[in-house]
């Protein structure tokens, strides 16, 4: 929700509140209680309309809608204090005005400072989820790089089948990523959602995972482990099927060439030999606020105006949804020779 939407449902909902409190006004005289009880009455309306109108348009921040469910809460309990102050004076002919008065205009003032303060907040939870994202990636890009290393400069192979099973590269670099113990526990020559790999691939492993993705995803926990990661996989690009590509053969740079994507919302588990396959991924980046209806993007990220990607060399770039399909498609070759901008 942003700035513009906050400030028009705070005008209206002020707007509502003075006119029924004026309506009140004519109708019962300068001082009367209930023209007092409606007044506090009204105070929660504010943070009810937002609470509602994010859980209407189904809202996956838990921060927002947490603080949200807080500040009606709050609210309403001031409306019961304003309500039992009134009773008090009303049955006890105290004069309260001042103190009334002073908790109305307090409530209101801090009803509309926390409610200014929502976008903000989601805005730098939002910065917080992409920083770790990006640094997600970048440990990814570290152990592909270890696993070359230890492999006469090779990548991992996208999915290795020696042993009769399918092994996915994100098992490959567990050993590089903190994972031996598990590696250990994995039977390459089983499948990945065997009985005896199930120990192994049911765990939640939070370095294959995007953290904006997580707090968006409504379903229940998945019986395996998912990735908001994965290769492409394809002849031109950095994992062609079958093939381990040698750091030293990529003529069109490391930097210049894709090695990782972020994939949320394909349900890929990080331990199944599955990826992101060119030529049939649509030339897109699918965000949080683009091409949200596509169906088979070459990026798919949970970010709001694009998505990461990890590059060969180990480096990681935010790219625009907004991108050329040119300038995308030559950053999925590792020899196409095509010359890239300056910018993208």
């Amino acid at each position: 929700m942003g700035y513009i939407f906050t400030l028009g449902l705070l005008v209206a909902t002020t707007v509502s509140i003075t006119l029924i409190y004026r309506t009140f006004r004519l109708l019962t005289g300068p001082d009367n209680r209930l023209r007092e009880t409606l007044t506090w009455l009204a105070i929660p309306i504010a943070p009810a309309c937002v609470l509602l109108i994010l859980l209407q348009f189904g809202s996956t921040n838990d921060a927002i809608l947490a603080l949200s469910a807080l500040l009606l809460f709050c609210t309403a309990l001031i409306t019961l204090f304003g309500i039992a102050l009134t009773l008090f004076r009303y049955f006890t002919g105290a004069n309260g005005s001042r103190l009334g008065n002073g908790l109305a205009c307090g409530s209101a003032v801090g009803i509309t400072l926390i409610m200014a303060l929502l976008p903000a907040i989601q805005q730098a939870r939002e910065a917080t989820e992409r920083s770790q994202c990006r640094n997600n990636l970048k440990q990814i890009g570290l152990s592909l790089h270890n696993f070359a290393d230890s492999n006469q400069g090779r990548f991992p192979l996208a999915i290795n089948s020696e042993k009769g099973a399918e092994v996915s590269w994100r098992v490959e670099i567990l050993p590089y990523l903190d994972g031996s113990p598990l590696i250990q526990k994995y039977h390459r020559d089983r499948e990945w959602n065997s009985l005896e790999n199930r120990p192994v691939s049911s765990l939640h492993l939070w370095a294959f995972v995007c953290p904006a993705a997580t707090s968006q995803r409504k379903e229940t926990a998945p019986e395996f482990g998912l990735t908001d990661y994965a290769v492409l996989v394809g002849k031109a690009t950095l994992f062609p099927l079958g093939e381990q590509v040698s750091l030293n053969n990529v003529t069109d740079g490391l930097s210049n060439t894709i090695m990782a994507v972020e994939a949320v919302g394909r349900g890929i588990h990080w331990a199944e030999p599955k990826d992101v396959y060119l030529p049939f991924a649509e030339l897109v980046i699918r965000s949080a606020n683009a091409h949200r209806n596509q169906l088979n993007p070459l990026i798919s990220s949970a970010h709001l105006g694009g998505g990461h990607v990890l590059l060969g060399d180990g480096g990681v770039r935010f790219l625009s949804s907004k991108i050329d399909p040119k300038v995308l498609e030559a950053l999925t070759t590792a020899n196409g020779g095509e010359s890239l901008p300056e910018t993208y």
